[in-house]
């Protein structure tokens, strides 16, 4: 995740707080954004099979009668 860079300590008490409020303004539109762009990562991942509506993880594993080697009955 990206983080913001320190402020130089050589700044005035005005510069500062003008990058204060400029530190605020980056954040909060990180936060405002950041509902948008978990939709549209579930969605991604929605898409690619790893998790399903609910958001729980699909799993990928392979039932023990389906693996290699194991005895099998299908009935016929």
């Amino acid at each position: 995740m990206a983080t913001l860079p320190q402020a130089p300590s050589s700044l005035t008490p005005q510069e500062l707080q003008h990058d204060a409020q400029e530190r605020r303004r980056i954040v909060d539109k990180i936060l405002a954004d950041g509902p948008m762009r978990l939709a549209t990562e579930l969605d991604r991942l929605r898409g690619l099979g790893v998790i399903d509506a609910d958001g729980n993880l699909i799993p990928k594993t392979i039932p023990a009668d389906m693996m290699p080697g194991a005895e099998r009955d299908f009935g016929g």
